[in-house]
């Protein structure tokens, strides 16, 4: 069986914050094929950053380590993976993301003219182009 868990399992597990809910959480995974969403990836990063101040390099190496788990799938796992690096590198986590999960396609179209300037410094391969 493969279970998808939620956020919550995730965070519980890398902050150590209710030493019960992270046993059960580390138990669970340990046991179990688990897989990530990338949309539970991106709400990681989000409360690690938001809720507990966490540095970037912390939060990627963090979640690289968990991804890592021999019971861990991640869906989308080298968009997630490419994301992380651009993270890292300092752009937004949703940003990157977005940006890795349109890699197949010829461009991706924002008006965020920050975005499409912190990517071109970043001088990656990703298409991002700002409509006028």
């Amino acid at each position: 069986m493969i279970a998808v868990i939620d956020t919550n399992l995730i965070v519980r597990v890398l902050v150590q914050d209710d030493a019960a809910q992270a046993a059960a959480s580390r138990r669970f995974i340990e046991n179990n094929t688990v897989r990530i969403l990338s949309t539970v990836v991106l709400e990681t990063v989000w409360i690690l950053e938001k809720s507990y101040d966490l540095e970037r390099t912390a939060i990627v190496r963090s979640l690289v380590g968990f991804m890592g788990l021999p019971t861990v799938r991640v869906d989308e796992a080298p968009a997630i993976g490419r994301a992380l690096e651009l993270y890292a590198d300092g752009l937004d986590f949703a940003d990157a993301l977005h940006l890795c999960l349109a890699a197949d396609s010829e461009r991706f179209v924002t008006f965020d003219r920050s975005f499409v300037r912190r990517a071109a410094k970043l001088r990656r391969s990703e298409p991002i182009v700002e409509l006028p």
